[in-house]
């Protein structure tokens, strides 16, 4: 069973130092994280990272609370690369060393996920 996107996310707010023992996170900060998410991994389709999450049609279809059907080597790349995403939407700033594991993290999802079928046009 693969985290939920909350479990994403949470481990995103706890990168950049909001961690749910500091005070409550509320509504809307999981809907700005969650809008969030769903856009990386959309832009990481795009990219050619392809595994099980699913993207929604359209933001209100999106469950905080559904699997997000990752697999476990995807966890990091995501949750480090989601803190980039958020922090300066909540003044927080990030370590050199958080980026540089965020880059280190995709650059290694990206050598395990398949090859994108390349097309010679004529």
């Amino acid at each position: 069973m693969s985290w939920t996107k909350k479990q994403l996310i949470n481990a995103a707010f706890e990168e950049i130092g909001i961690g749910s023992y500091q005070f409550d996170i509320q509504p809307e900060m999981y809907s700005i994280a969650l809008n969030r998410l769903d856009s990386m991994i959309a832009n990481w389709f795009s990219l050619g990272v392809n595994f099980n999450y699913t993207v929604p049609t359209n933001q209100a279809d999106s469950d905080i609370n559904a699997q997000s059907g990752v697999p476990d080597f995807a966890y990091e790349a995501i949750y480090q690369n989601l803190a980039l995403k958020l922090s300066p939407v909540f003044g927080k700033q990030v370590s050199p060393e958080l980026k540089q594991a965020a880059f280190l993290a995709f650059k290694n999802l990206l050598n395990k996920t398949p090859d994108i079928p390349q097309m010679q046009l004529n």
